[in-house]
């Protein structure tokens, strides 16, 4: 879009026309007012030339493909590529059905000459372009007759693209822009430009809307007072008390068909009312081909017979939508002696107040129309909109069908009648309850971040509360929204999340000055993109410095608390509530998904690798598995390893404290429960993961739905625990609250658990040990250890108590591989390590001007690898030294090295820097293996030890210890192969066991025989206790 220059306006003067030397006759034309060389300008040979200011801006510069509309005889009979028409008659019965295809005869002159689909719109297109006014000059005509056309429907369905070519290489065009050059005294490329020559056509298609908005009112007034001409000529003129009666059973042909129609019918089949023509002959298209024959002189009879069954398809059609809406059909020809009335009723409205729910653009489009109540609107006739509706959406970057328009706009009137009437509530229509991922906006729609809050509810148990606004910039209308957290409406799911809809507010008329209005070509520059580092480990962040960087900061306003808006430009004052009952869809124009909040990560911590999120989740019943996320980045600890993100406490299990005051932590999942709505869907970055709200089915407001999303295939095992997968549901497996299917299901997965420990290396191991050090055991720790435990959450002392014991597990494990490991490291040491040389075999080292002696170089003085150690006659040390580039220094003295320092690898491969620092860690592997040794014990919880406080704990918290100690004895038995029986009726045997003992009533020493009683249930041996 080209931006606007100052004009200078001159007073109306004449050209005369005249003849060049050719003998071709020029343009005429008026001179209305020129402009400046910065401005286009728009040339009309009827004599206007105008600045850019008043160009008319299309919705794209693309030109629009227009399909290729069938004929009729291509709907009716079916045509191969290579075949001939197969005639396969049309039955009655078959036209009943609406068709999914839109019939092409608006473009056949027989069909429009005869009336079938005839109105005001088509009439208007057939004029002809010589009886427009204003007229059209004779060099104007001239053009469109060399461009083939000839009427108001060519040229109003004419490409503007590619006729503003072909005038700007006309010879009449070049002349007149070459007078306007000399007579303004500017260069003739100011003017003959493709944007002047397609400012032209645009102005021709206005003259051409312009005068079909006058000639509708008056040809519809003239259609009105003939067809009550032509129905007292023909005696169809009926009381009110009889079009009362009749109309709710049938519907007269006169309000369908034209007159040339209704007579035909009439006379020649006795048809009157649209039932008539419904329940008519099947053979009725051989009789209306034979009487249509002479108006088709020159077609052949196969052609005509087409022509006549797609004639009688469209009246059936018409009848039978007729009579589907006979009561608003009714209602629409009781009123007109009412129009007085309504125009009293807008006279009253100084703006459009709908009660339907409408979205914001179907709002602006009855508006536009002149429709503004819900009674004018439940009057509407869907075909005469049909086009208009869809040519506004199309200006909205919205492409629908117009059978798709058609169906709605009739949606659209039916939820009008409802709500006029008061006798029913309109009833929302169905939706998919399932997202399908793939069609989703690619969009996210603008939020207003300053005034999107989470606050603490004080009035709701301190549980968070959201408030969402939501800028729609085509439309710029803002859309406020809630978040509230309550109990949810699936059994035994906890708390849920749930968005009420608040309103929508719409740009104020007196703050429209304020819209920033970008040249149509204007592109987000790459620049506010987000840029990714491309290195291999992750905490690289990109940024952008500098004056104008982004070539658009003259459009950005500065932000404010309340600011609005793609450029800042408006304030929430600017906006005023809307009177009318605007809803929200994602799927409305100018609308898309709506960010609810981050997931995770939202602290540093709820980063972990892979490895060490599974041996927390082993540690907490697998708990924090139901609030998991894999991400994409890699993080580097002990090499690249996969990434998960969760916000649960690491001495817990649970969510922490920032995550209960997200709202996204509280939405719920849907699980298989079809009737359940997924309306919010996960998207990723390469780090984190957020929440988006796609809303299907239209909002009103004050409206309330509960947030869901779904997990899909990935969460099934968590399901499966919770009592609500696809195994429990049709093959009826237990969940975790049964005690024997979550033992089972714990002992099936320890045994993969002890399998990745027993693979861990010294590094990996020692990374474990101090995750569980660090940020696990002190917490549980000091949760189990207190004296009393009253007003504790039950569930998470449970699970802490029960993650005690399991650290004591993890501890054995990690001891017996860390051992392994030690063992495996001496047997494999070189019989050339001396322990009395600080040197050791592949350490680096640097060495100090040593010079070869066999070989003839300078002296090296750099860093250097040991790749052996040998000792002279004198048993000293000497060193073979790797050097880069392959080179080798032999039988180099310890006097010359030393242990390299930090700035000695400044400009060395990273290679060497890693190997150095391996090196410094073997150096000093025997103080880190006591340390970590003494942390391995630190994390034992011996039996005796747990056993003391059994007796005063909590009867549910007492059972998990027991069932835990039964869980530890199953896997060794099975580990060994001493089971007696298969694991489940070891289990059965086990509940039967803890059911009769009630340690609460016992003696400490009763716990070991108790331990006694389970080995003797699994094994067929004696069982070892830890002491």
């Amino acid at each position: 879009m080209m931006l606007p220059a100052n004009s200078i306006s001159f007073n109306d003067t004449s050209v005369m026309s005249h003849k060049d030397s050719d003998g071709d006759s020029s343009m005429d034309m008026d001179i209305c007012s020129t402009s400046s060389s910065d401005s286009p300008v728009n040339i009309d040979f009827c004599g206007s030339c105008s600045s850019g200011e008043e160009e008319v801006i299309e919705p794209s510069l693309k030109p629009l493909k227009r399909h290729r509309q069938s004929k009729v005889y291509d709907q009716v009979y079916h045509a191969d590529r290579d075949k001939s028409y197969d005639r396969r008659p049309m039955q009655i019965s078959m036209l009943l059905k609406v068709s999914k295809h839109v019939s092409g005869i608006a473009n056949d002159t027989e069909w429009r000459e005869f009336g079938v689909f005839s109105s005001v719109h088509n009439k208007f297109e057939a004029m002809s372009l010589r009886n427009v006014l204003p007229a059209f000059s004779p060099s104007e005509l001239s053009f469109f007759t060399d461009m083939e056309l000839y009427n108001v429907g060519d040229l109003s369905r004419s490409n503007t693209n590619a006729l503003s070519i072909h005038l700007l290489e006309s010879l009449n065009f070049r002349k007149a822009c070459a007078f306007y050059a000399w007579n303004d005294g500017k260069p003739l490329r100011d003017y003959l430009r493709f944007s002047v020559a397609r400012n032209t056509v645009i102005k021709w298609k206005k003259t051409l809307t312009q005068q079909f908005q006058q000639g509708s009112k008056d040809a519809a007034k003239n259609e009105s007072a003939n067809k009550k001409k032509d129905a007292e000529s023909n005696k169809y003129t009926m009381s009110p008390a009889e079009i009362a009666e009749k109309v709710n059973n049938d519907v007269g042909l006169t309000c369908l068909l034209s007159n040339e129609e209704t007579r035909m019918l009439r006379d020649h089949f006795g048809i009157e009312t649209a039932t008539q023509l419904i329940n008519a002959s099947p053979h009725m298209g051989q009789t209306l081909s034979e009487i249509m024959a002479p108006r088709f002189d020159g077609r052949s009879l196969h052609e005509i017979e087409c022509i006549c069954e797609g004639m009688l398809y469209s009246w059936l059609l018409r009848s039978r939508e007729a009579i589907e809406s006979a009561q608003s059909t009714a209602t629409r020809m009781e009123t007109e002696n009412s129009c007085d009335t309504i125009s009293e009723e807008r006279a009253f409205l100084p703006y459009a107040k709908f009660q339907t729910p409408l979205s914001y653009v179907d709002f602006l489009f009855f508006e536009q129309e002149g429709i503004l109540t819900d009674h004018e609107l439940s009057l509407i006739d869907p075909s005469l909109l049909t086009r208009q509706y869809a040519a506004f959406l199309r200006t909205k970057g919205e492409v629908i069908s117009h059978v798709d328009t058609n169906k709605k706009l009739k949606r659209l009137r039916q939820e009008a009648s409802l709500v006029h009437s008061g006798l029913s509530n309109v009833v929302n229509s169905s939706q998919n309850t399932r997202l399908d991922l793939g069609k989703l906006p690619k969009g996210v729609m603008l939020s207003a971040s300053n005034l999107c809050k989470t606050t603490i509810d004080t009035n709701n148990n301190g549980l968070p509360m959201k408030t969402l606004i939501v800028y729609d910039d085509l439309n710029r209308v803002l859309y406020e929204f809630s978040v509230s957290i309550h109990d949810s409406s699936i059994p035994n799911s906890g708390l849920g999340a749930f968005l009420t809809f608040k309103g929508a507010k719409v740009l104020k008329k007196s703050s429209q000055a304020k819209v920033k209005n970008p040249a149509k070509s204007y592109r987000t520059p790459a620049t506010r993109n987000p840029r990714e580092a491309l290195f291999a480990f992750s905490g690289a962040t990109v940024t952008l410095t500098g004056t104008n960087l982004h070539g658009d900061e003259y459009l950005d306003e500065k932000e404010k608390e309340d600011s609005v808006g793609v450029w800042n430009e408006f304030s929430q004052n600017d906006f005023v509530e809307s009177d009318s009952n605007i809803t929200f869809s994602s799927k409305h124009v100018g609308c898309a998904l709506i960010e609810l909040d981050r997931y995770a990560p939202l602290l540093k911590a709820d980063r972990k690798t892979e490895f060490i999120f599974c041996i927390k989740d082993f540690l907490f019943g697998h708990e924090p598995s139901s609030w998991r996320f894999d991400v994409s980045e890699k993080l580097n600890v002990n090499g690249l390893q996969n990434q998960v993100v969760d916000f649960t406490d690491d001495a817990t299990g649970s969510p922490h404290a920032v995550a209960r005051a997200n709202t996204a932590m509280y939405v719920n999942e849907c699980g298989h429960d079809i009737s359940l709505v997924e309306n919010v869907c996960s998207l990723e970055t390469c780090r984190s993961v957020s929440y988006y709200v796609y809303i299907e089915r239209p909002m009103e407001a004050g409206e309330t739905r509960e947030l869901l999303i779904n997990y899909r295939e990935k969460y099934e095992d968590i399901r499966e625990r919770r009592g609500y997968g696809l195994a429990n549901i049709n093959l009826g497996m237990k969940g975790d609250d049964d005690d024997v299917s979550r033992v089972l299901r714990n002992h099936n997965e320890r045994i993969p658990t002890e399998a990745t420990i027993m693979s861990c290396s010294e590094d990996e191991i020692q990374t474990l040990v101090d995750f569980i050090q660090e940020r696990v055991l002190g917490g549980v720790i000091e949760a189990t250890s207190q004296a009393t435990i009253s007003g504790a959450d039950t569930d998470i002392l449970a699970r802490q108590f029960v993650a005690r014991r399991r650290i004591h597990w993890i501890s054995e494990v990690c001891r017996r591989r860390l051992l392994l490991l030690i063992n495996s490291q001496e047997d494999d040491s070189s019989s050339e390590d001396d322990d009395n040389s600080i040197f050791q075999k592949g350490m680096v080292v640097f060495v100090h001007g040593w010079m070869d002696k066999h070989v003839p170089r300078p002296p090296y003085t750099g860093l250097s690898t040991i790749s052996s150690i040998s000792k002279d006659k004198f048993d000293r040390h000497c060193f073979e030294l790797s050097l880069p580039k392959g080179k080798h220094l032999t039988n180099v003295p310890a006097a010359v090295l030393t242990i390299p320092e930090e700035a000695d690898f400044v400009g060395a491969p990273q290679r060497l820097r890693a190997s150095h620092l391996k090196s410094q860690r073997d150096r000093n592997r025997p103080q880190v293996r006591c340390k970590l040794l003494k942390d391995l014990s630190s994390m034992e919880w011996k039996l005796s030890s747990m056993a003391q406080y059994l007796p005063d704990l909590p009867k549910s918290i007492q059972t998990m210890l027991l069932w835990e100690v039964a869980e530890e004895v199953l896997f060794h038995a099975s580990k060994d192969n001493d089971l007696m029986h298969p694991p489940k009726e070891v289990v059965a045997k086990f509940a039967k066991l803890i059911e009769k003992n009630d340690l609460a009533k016992k003696s400490t020493n009763s716990f070991a025989s108790f331990y006694d009683e389970l080995c003797a249930i699994a094994r067929q041996s004696t069982c070892a206790r830890d002491s």
